[in-house]
């Protein structure tokens, strides 16, 4: 799929003509064969995306810079770049109008602003009843506090011996305020539950008579589900059911199982 504006040789070959001095940052990248691989129309899109003044500047500080574009549709295209394999950025632009939309670039903060944006939410910490509450005596955590460029927002941690807890701010109207409190070694639901699983399929691998049931065999699976609060069906099965446990994780015990 190419983009309706632009001629891909013609506007390429003009553009690199123009601005080959002025940008000698992007030309490794521009003749490397990895942008010469990429299909016309995502040629065309990088070439258009950095056009825009405030791209190159941005890109300046990336001497190695790289780039990857994919249609969204038949004349918008998604832009990505990445400096090494760390992704800094991404940017769309509709050959159909000739704009650029939705473009974010991942930027540090300046000292400057970085230390303003500290002390408010240091201040917000120590003020804010919620924290307050969790932490008691503020004097006996560890703590520490930044700034997220890829999410945008600030980050505090507080640690005290195994316990910990982390928040997150946003900012309206130039004033910060909580936006969420977490147990940051906390797992999700599915990352529970696969944890779940393996204890499961661990604990029915130590029950007696599974060796028997297995022996000889060289193909077995395994499948465990959840039946009832800390109980799980664990199956090892071939070509046929081999041996079936149920199990209790949360006591570790092998409550019943059966066996070809």
């Amino acid at each position: 799929m190419t983009s309706k504006s632009f001629g891909f040789g013609l506007f390429l070959s003009g553009l690199l003509t123009c601005l080959s001095f002025s940008w000698a940052f992007n030309e490794g990248f521009l003749s490397s064969s990895d942008f010469f691989e990429l299909e016309p129309g995502a040629q065309d899109a990088i070439i258009r995306v950095i056009y825009d003044e405030a791209l190159t500047d941005f890109l300046e500080q990336y001497p190695n810079w790289s780039s990857y574009a994919y249609a969204d549709s038949e004349t918008q295209w998604h832009v990505d770049f990445y400096d090494g394999e760390d992704w800094i950025g991404n940017a769309h632009i509709d050959f159909a109008t000739d704009q650029l939309y939705d473009v974010f670039l991942v930027q540090d903060l300046s000292p400057e602003a970085y230390a303003v944006g500290r002390e408010k939410i240091e201040k917000l910490i120590f003020s804010d009843a919620e924290v307050l509450a969790l932490l008691g005596d503020p004097e006996t955590w560890d703590y520490d506090i930044s700034y997220n460029k890829w999410e945008t927002h600030w980050e505090a941690w507080f640690g005290r011996n195994i316990e910990a807890f982390a928040m997150t701010f946003d900012e309206y109207d130039d004033q910060f305020y909580v936006s969420e409190i977490y147990d940051p070694y906390a797992f999700s639901a599915e990352e529970q539950e696969d944890l779940e699983r393996n204890q499961a399929i661990e604990l029915a691998y130590s029950a007696e008579g599974i060796d028997a049931a297995l022996s000889g065999v060289d193909n077995w699976h395994t499948y465990a589900e959840p039946l009832k609060e800390d109980l799980w069906g664990v199956e090892f099965g071939g070509t046929e059911q081999l041996f079936y446990a149920v199990v209790n994780i949360a006591t570790g015990e092998i409550v019943e199982t059966s066996s070809r």
